[in-house]
């Protein structure tokens, strides 16, 4: 099996955030319910995309040396389609194996918190307008509440 460039530690899928350090998976901060073979699998397939997995090298990266059927690796990845919600990640290709149906982007830096990142660097523009003396301590106080709660 021929790995693509490696990804990173956090990537996405469409809308999927997985890590890798934590073997989790969350959807609008929402942590799926997604166990350790399903996530190898789903991980894998990252790995490969955007070309298709046989199931001998699906097999061999997630189980290893254990002996699994056919059967097994279809009921993984049907539970890994429904712990997803849709088997829109999971596309089968008939005599091929399996691929990811979303190509896997690596997630920014600050992943779903980018509102608190935006929010602290308005503050820091704000602050910085205060100390050059363009406001007054009472019109940037004013200023910082109206951004903040508003």
């Amino acid at each position: 099996m021929k790995k693509r460039e490696s990804l990173p530690r956090r990537y996405r899928i469409k809308d999927l955030l997985v890590d890798r350090d934590s073997g989790t998976i969350h959807r609008r901060g929402n942590r799926l319910n997604v166990n350790g073979l399903s996530f190898r699998v789903l991980d894998t397939l990252a790995q490969q995309a955007p070309q298709p997995v046989s199931h001998r090298e699906l097999v061999a990266a997630v189980w290893g040396p254990l002996i699994v059927t056919e059967d097994t690796l279809r009921q993984r990845i049907r539970m890994l389609r429904q712990a997803l919600g849709s088997s829109d990640y999971v596309l089968s290709e008939r005599g091929l194996g399996y691929r990811l149906g979303y190509p896997a982007r690596a997630s920014l830096l600050w992943g779903e918190n980018w509102r608190w990142m935006l929010l602290i660097g308005a503050c820091a523009l704000l602050l910085s307008i205060a100390v050059t003396g363009s406001f007054s301590g009472q019109e940037f106080r004013h200023e910082l509440r109206h951004f903040i709660y508003h």
